[in-house]
């Protein structure tokens, strides 16, 4: 259960994360100095069996062996193990150090020593690792890489398809109740001042008594 991503300069094929940085995931209290030398070893074969998914992917040719070399391929632990995730036979030759070989190669053929023909039938396999690990082991494993790649990765694109693996849903947030509307206070009604009481009509004047008769006009007296 410990993974090692050793991205100390970034991650290159396939997730180009030059952000990304290293990790040690899943340790406990009885994670030993075996087991991270372990993981060290492992994170290697996952590397390479990721770059190999590309590289069938994109081409659509499957790879039905695997030749390695360099001084990692002495490692016969790391050889079963990149034969068990790559579900292919690896090859190691008697001579892993390929690049100084190689260089001897074209000196030999500069100096007539071989024919190019000949440099290819050379090559010596020293052993063949086949795949001795059943299916469900070898995805379970290739998962949790996938999963602590994921950890580190500082980029939020999306990851290669045999990268992936569905988020789960989150729960939706419950809705909020609406406050309830504030009801706006009445404005008090102004009272109208109501006008003065009118006073009374004053009382009726009294009847204007009988009209006098007029002064009879004086005769005028006799001579």
């Amino acid at each position: 259960g410990v993974y090692f991503v050793p991205a100390f300069t970034g991650l290159g094929a396939p997730y180009w994360d030059p952000d990304a940085r290293g990790a040690m995931l899943g340790l406990t209290r009885g994670t030993t100095r075996a087991h991270i030398v372990r993981a060290t070893l492992e994170s290697m074969a996952y590397q390479t069996q990721e770059v190999l998914d590309c590289m069938q992917r994109d081409s659509g040719i499957p790879i039905k062996e695997l030749r390695v070399d360099g001084g990692a391929a002495a490692n016969g632990l790391l050889m079963q193990f990149q034969a068990d995730v790559s579900r292919v036979p690896v090859d190691r030759p008697t001579m892993v150090e390929s690049t100084g070989l190689g260089a001897a190669y074209l000196a030999g053929v500069e100096a007539g020593i071989w024919q190019p023909e000949e440099v290819r039938t050379l090559r010596q396999s020293d052993r063949k690792f086949v795949p001795d690990m059943d299916q469900e082991r070898r995805d379970t494993l290739m998962d949790g890489w996938r999963a602590a790649v994921k950890r580190v990765l500082t980029k939020r694109e999306e990851a290669p398809a045999t990268a992936q693996r569905a988020a789960p849903a989150r729960k939706a947030a419950p809705a909020k109740k609406p406050a309830p509307a504030k009801r706006k206070a009445a404005a008090p009604t102004k009272k109208k001042a109501s006008a003065p009481a009118k006073k009374k009509a004053a009382p009726a004047k009294k009847k204007a008594g009988p009209a006098k008769k007029p002064a009879a006009k004086k005769k005028p007296a006799r001579r």
